[in-house]
């Protein structure tokens, strides 16, 4: 994630969960005040696998969805992402490939993942 910032790749959290349980997980990582935008449960309708959240990340970093690449571990955030027409890297840390496999490329980890594996997407 510091070398995405450091090329000036905008970062978004779009997750599922409730505003506090979130915030409480980028605290513990050590991550709080890394992304420029965070998009939780509580600031939308519906959840993944509907597009909102996504939608709703690349609206407030003012950017076309097509121009995002969704980073996610799990099916439903791949369906997501996809149905919001961004492109996807699926992450194996919650799951295997297979159920991943409808990503544009699965990777085995987070560390896996580079700003020239971005623009190669």
């Amino acid at each position: 994630m510091r070398a995405l910032k450091k090329a000036g790749v905008p970062i978004a959290v779009g997750s599922s969960g409730p505003r506090l349980n979130v915030e409480l997980a980028l605290r513990v990582v050590g991550v709080t005040g890394e992304f420029e935008v965070v998009v939780t449960g509580d600031d939308v309708t519906h959840g993944k696998p509907d597009p909102e959240i996504f939608l709703t990340a690349a609206a407030r970093l003012k950017m076309d969805p097509a121009a995002c690449v969704v980073i996610e571990d799990a099916p439903q955030g791949v369906a997501a992402a996809l149905a919001a027409r961004m492109k996807v890297i699926g992450v194996m840390t919650t799951c295997e490939r297979e159920p991943l496999s409808a990503a544009h490329l699965v990777v085995a980890s987070l560390h896996d993942v580079s700003p020239s594996l971005i623009a190669g997407l």
